[in-house]
């Protein structure tokens, strides 16, 4: 396996695991009603809003001994790249394609209202999907979801025989999975769960009740708190995003470490829900592949934002992905060549048997470019205006990054000095634009463009219950 290294032993004094949490670890070598020509089931785990760098696997003392422990079974993918928010990264999971292919990213034209003014294009209806894949196979296919964004009337989930959301607080979405797990069907299964926990709006977990004196001490905060959430990202002129990164809020000493200390306690609870998976997922005997990932991440303060969805910087794009499959992948290894997302369609079919060698193999030419790109938001260039006024391609080769704007202007970056981007080096480097300049200009050919996405009354009733559109 190429530019892969073994994991480093745990630190001296780390807690040891659960029995919960280790008890999935051990994947059976046969299933429920299993014959010998039996496909692998397939688990497939995004972990909505989670940063690589707030997870242990990735260097975090952020307590995720889910994670943890799924890294000691399979392999870590030390550098992913995303889109910057949840429609177009799950669309590239299930095409396999960038945004700028598969069409589901923020559109000018009018349609889907997520917010007021957020307005988003249609995945194309002629790519084929992950789940039509693993159907056309003969596997039982499933997502559920704490995300409304992936409710069946609005086309993600296309090829899902069951395709579920819930609310945005997880709990009810990993009891459904139990359900899943525990009915009886001869098929291998094809499972997808997205859990929301470290997405905003903020909570205060059970493992962190000082967070509640935190939020009474901290006065500041109190306009984004409503019945007992930090919302900071609040539709309209009450944003926390638009009050610190326009209109002057001062954060106050502690403020940070307050607004750190809230999106770490939800991705430790992500981690908790993964943990509860992967052990129903073991009570029943399933084998196969399990990989665990994130849509994006989360600007906390980096580079004067906070939220997601806009921007390329790695607290955004930088994910987590870590694989198990036993017999196929190795153990306890990372692999340092860079990915995107999208890779792992062919991958995960790959693991299943229904696929030819994939990226997580290490297989595919590892001199590829990295791409992403960010769509202008109208919303937020009327709310906000400023830099979010355009759009942004980030175009890397090797550890050189640049980031292009829609208004011609250029950032480079040198990544292995400077991994989180703060140090703009185009004034200096103005050849070395010139000439990434012209090879990413031609990078993101584009297919067919998408209209924006349509609601029926049935789906925009759903998710307005789900509190995630704005009411008619």
């Amino acid at each position: 396996m190429p530019c892969s290294r073994r994991l480093p032993p745990p630190p001296q004094g780390s807690k040891r695991y659960s029995p919960p949490v280790l008890a999935w670890l051990s994947l059976a070598c046969t299933g429920p009603d299993e014959g010998p020509a039996r496909k692998p089931d397939v688990l497939l785990v995004v972990l909505d809003t989670v940063r690589a760098d707030r997870t242990g696997p990735y260097g975090s003392t952020n307590e995720t001994p889910a994670l943890d422990a799924l890294a000691k079974r399979g392999v870590v993918y030390e550098d992913v790249t995303s889109s910057s928010w949840t429609w177009p990264s799950h669309a590239s999971i299930f095409t396999g394609q960038p945004p700028w292919v598969h069409g589901a990213h923020f559109t000018e034209a009018e349609g889907l209202s997520l917010t007021p003014t957020l307005h988003a294009s249609a995945m194309r209806h002629d790519l084929g999907t992950l789940a039509e894949r693993f159907a056309d196979a003969g596997y039982r296919t499933v997502l559920l979801s704490s995300n409304p964004l992936l409710e069946p009337g609005l086309g993600l989930s296309r090829g899902f025989e069951v395709a579920e959301t819930f609310d945005t607080r997880d709990k009810r979405t990993f009891l459904r999975a139990e359900e899943i797990l525990n009915e009886h069907d001869p098929r291998p299964l094809f499972l997808f769960v997205n859990f929301y926990a470290a997405h905003e709006p903020w909570e205060v977990w059970p493992d962190s009740p000082q967070h509640a004196d935190a939020i009474q001490e901290q006065s500041w905060i109190e306009p984004w708190r409503l019945e007992g959430l930090i919302y900071p990202n609040h539709p309209g002129a009450t944003s926390l995003a638009k009050a610190w990164m326009i209109d002057g809020l001062e954060v106050p000493p502690g403020g940070w470490a307050l607004v750190n200390e809230l999106y770490d306690s939800g991705v430790r609870q992500a981690d908790r829900e993964l943990g509860w998976l992967l052990t129903a997922w073991d009570r029943q005997g399933r084998k196969g592949a399990v990989a665990v990932t994130s849509d994006h991440g989360e600007y906390l303060g980096e580079h004067g934002l906070l939220f997601h969805c806009r921007t390329l910087y790695p607290e955004v794009t930088h994910v987590p992905l870590i694989v198990s499959a036993p017999g196929i992948l190795p153990e306890q290894e990372r692999v340092t060549t860079a990915m995107q997302l999208e890779h792992l369609f062919d991958g995960l079919l790959h693991l299943a048997g229904l696929a030819g060698a994939s990226r997580l193999q290490g297989n595919e030419d590892a001199s590829q470019p990295i791409l992403a790109r960010a769509w202008r938001d109208r919303g937020w260039a009327q709310l906000i205006g400023g830099r979010f006024n355009q759009g942004y391609r980030l175009y890397r080769e090797q550890n050189e990054a640049l980031m292009l704007a829609d208004d011609g202007s250029a950032e480079l970056y040198n990544l292995s000095a400077d991994p989180t981007m703060t140090r703009d080096l185009s004034q200096d480097l103005t050849h070395r634009v010139r000439d990434l300049r012209s090879r990413a200009e031609g990078a993101y050919a584009e297919g067919p463009q998408t209209p924006a996405v349509s609601v029926d009354d049935e789906t925009r009733e759903r998710l307005e219950a789900l509190g995630y559109v704005t009411p008619k």
